[in-house]
């Protein structure tokens, strides 16, 4: 079986899951999907505050930006342009998408 070349092959047919712009060392994310909404938990392993641009492989056409330890949200909007994000040393933020139109999970009956 013939391997050689398959990553670079795979990478340059299949668009990343989440396009990080600039590439920034140190940054990784998990992806969940569940039914409408998409959910990125992105992380800051290092110890340089990185500002980098994230795009997702989703049509969905909007975002909130929640803090990854209380909840609260940090932002929103449109993901048409991408989504600037700003993470200090090891910090982690959740990026969660859907369609406008897609109501909200609710906890309790109460928005978090």
């Amino acid at each position: 079986m013939e391997t050689e070349g398959l990553a670079d092959a795979l990478v340059a047919a299949v668009a990343p899951d989440l396009g990080i712009s600039p590439p920034a060392p140190g940054i990784g994310f998990m992806h969940r999907h569940c039914q409408d909404i998409d959910v990125y938990f992105v992380a800051n392993t290092g110890p340089t505050t990185r500002r980098f641009r994230i795009a997702a492989r989703t049509s969905a056409g909007s975002y909130e930006q929640w803090d990854a330890m209380s909840g609260r949200v940090l932002g929103a909007g449109v993901t048409t342009e991408g989504i600037e994000l700003t993470l200090r040393p090891y910090e982690a933020t959740v990026v969660v998408l859907t369609e406008p139109d897609v109501e909200w999970p609710l906890a309790g009956g109460v928005r978090q």
